[in-house]
């Protein structure tokens, strides 16, 4: 299945390069996969062999609204060629391209907090949620008004 994931992963970035719309489609992807994930009655529904590919391209016509028709497209073919229930290991591939592409790399920053005062741990994740953008990366901290909360999360 990771073969399988690679390939149409590969094929989903290299079109969405070529058009210029890498963000647009990892983010859109990534809302379809979190629901899929966050609503069980739908993953049954598009993961089950017991609906039609027809029902299901009519499930995804109505539920995916305003989606890039890259994406529309690829999620039909996944469909048509029953792979849609490997698109959670598509899009971890993806964001590996995606991460590639833009010179990420991941980064896990640990901070060993228990001797520090907690004015000092304040100070501390304050610093560090400015140096790290936190909102963005960490989400116990957009979540939270209290700086010293999001420490006990690793961004």
């Amino acid at each position: 299945m990771e073969e399988i994931a690679q390939v149409y992963s590969r094929s989903l970035f290299e079109v969405a390069k070529e058009h210029g719309k890498l963000d647009r489609i990892r983010d859109e992807l990534g809302a379809f996969t979190d629901a899929l994930a966050e609503n069980r009655e739908l993953s049954v529904f598009f993961f089950s062999p017991y609906f039609s590919t027809q029902e299901k391209e009519d499930g995804l016509r109505r539920t995916v609204v305003d989606a890039d028709p890259t994406l529309t497209n690829f999620l039909q073919v996944l469909i048509e060629n029953h792979r849609l229930p490997v698109i959670h290991r598509i899009r971890r591939q993806f964001d590996v391209l995606w991460d590639h592409e833009n010179k990420r790399l991941p980064v896990e920053v640990a901070v060993l907090l228990g001797d520090l005062e907690q004015g000092a741990r304040i100070d501390l994740c304050d610093l560090l949620h400015l140096y790290l953008a936190a909102p963005s990366c960490c989400p116990s901290a957009a979540k939270s008004s209290s700086p010293s909360a999001s420490c006990t999360s690793r961004c």
